[in-house]
C-alpha cells in the first residue's frame, strides 16, 4: 500500500471525522511505524489521523529498543485536537554504548618495594 493509499484510509474511515496533521521526527529514520496496530509503509514525514479519538505509535527497528507514543485527544471549546501535535522520536540502540576510559601513571615516582 503506497503512502498515499495509506493517507486515503484514515481518511475514508474518519468520514466527516476531525483530521489532523502530525509531524512525525524519528531516528533511526528507516524505523517502522505502526499506528493502532496497522504498518504504516515507508518512513513517512507527517500522519494525518482523527482527532477525536487517542492514537498509538509504536515505533521499532532492528538492533533498537522499540518506543510507544500516545495521542491523545483533547476537546478545546468544541474542536477534538490530538496532544502532542508533533512527535518526536529519537530510538536507543540495545548495543551497550561504547565508553573510553584512560587510566595515567601516576606523577609521583614510585616507591622502591623492599
Amino acid at each position: 500500500m503506497s503512502r498515499l493509499s495509506w493517507v486515503l484510509v484514515f481518511a475514508v474511515a474518519a468520514g466527516c471525522a476531525p483530521v489532523q496533521r502530525i509531524p512525525l521526527e524519528v531516528v533511526p529514520a528507516d524505523a517502522s511505524l505502526f499506528v493502532d496496530g496497522r504498518e504504516v509503509p515507508g518512513s513517512p514525514e507527517a500522519i494525518e489521523l482523527r482527532s477525536d479519538r487517542d492514537h498509538t505509535l509504536y515505533f521499532k527497528s532492528p538492533g533498537y529498543r522499540p518506543e510507544l507514543r500516545v495521542l491523545e485527544s483533547r476537546t478545546d471549546a468544541g474542536e477534538a485536537r490530538l496532544e502532542p501535535d508533533a512527535v518526536q522520536v529519537r530510538l536507543r540502540s540495545l548495543r551497550p554504548e561504547r565508553r573510553e576510559v584512560r587510566i595515567e601513571p601516576d606523577q609521583a615516582p614510585a616507591a622502591p618495594l623492599d
